[in-house]
């Protein structure tokens, strides 16, 4: 769950470098929200984009990337439940973040008890934020990823690393729920994820993971969804956004080649990394 510094807010700068040409951007503003709505319905992604073009184009980019990946190279990558933009100011979570996935079932809403399922990516609609010329906040997603990537906050610039982050944490909720189950998964966290967990794991693996981008350090569950969403856009042609390798191979997200396994555990950086995405830790 990356955080939107106040400057940002108040002053995106004017470089395109990440990737958003004009051409994916005249795409994305006149999509037809309703349409991906009802294509993500038929995967069983439960979903509601509050009409913004820009999150529901790029999030369907992120879904046909994901899926791309799992026909080409047999794998079984997991897909979100749902997908919610949603004015963070009516949920229990930091107002400034860009998103964040929600991983087990919990009463999200201030003043309601409805619960919210796992594996639900919430995306800051900032109803109140507008940028010159009454631009939306998510219309400048170009400018926000770089500035993200300047600040070491993202591992790359590319344009929705902020969608594909949380498709991270949902690849990593669907594996561990596979290999540990939701029990031992929330038993887990709930112990890892304590002040003093965090303090000492950041503390231990610093230097270990600045390779990757200073918010990597954050959390395990940052660390996987930060290294995979850098993995999957090395693996990605940036014009097509299509996957043009498999990201998996040779990583520690392989499940299926004993001596990639091997070379990665004879490795302190795979080898931590191994251990978190399996729910080894």
């Amino acid at each position: 769950m990356l955080i939107v510094k106040n400057e940002l807010k108040q002053n995106i700068p004017k470089n395109f470098t990440a990737g958003f040409t004009n051409k994916m951007r005249m795409d994305a503003m006149q999509c037809d929200v309703s349409k991906i709505s009802a294509d993500l319905q038929k995967m069983g992604i439960a979903n509601d984009f509050k009409d913004n073009r820009i999150i529901a184009w790029c999030i369907s980019k992120c879904v046909n990337i994901v899926n791309e990946i799992n026909n080409r190279y047999n794998l079984q990558l997991g897909l979100p439940a749902g997908i919610i933009v949603e004015d963070f100011k009516l949920l229990k979570t930091n107002g400034d973040a860009f998103a964040f996935c929600n991983f087990a079932p919990a009463k999200l809403y201030h003043n309601k008890d409805n619960v919210t399922q796992g594996k639900v990516i919430f995306i800051n609609q900032f109803k109140d934020y507008s940028y010159k010329k009454g631009n939306k906040f998510w219309e400048n997603i170009d400018n926000i990823s770089d500035m993200e990537y300047a600040e070491k906050n993202a591992p790359t610039d590319f344009f929705f690393i902020i969608f594909l982050h949380e498709f991270g944490h949902i690849m990593h909720e669907a594996n561990m729920l596979n290999k540990i189950g939701g029990y031992a998964m929330i038993s887990k966290l709930n112990k890892v994820l304590t002040i003093e967990s965090l303090a000492k794991y950041r503390n231990r693996y610093q230097t270990l993971l600045s390779k990757i981008c200073d918010y990597s350090v954050q959390s395990p569950l940052e660390t996987v969804a930060c290294d995979i969403s850098k993995r999957v856009v090395e693996n990605l042609d940036c014009n097509l956004l299509e996957p043009n390798s498999n990201f998996v191979k040779n990583s520690p997200y392989t499940t299926n080649h004993f001596s990639a396994i091997f070379r990665l555990w004879k490795n302190p950086y795979g080898k931590l990394l191994k251990n978190i995405w399996d729910g080894n830790f």
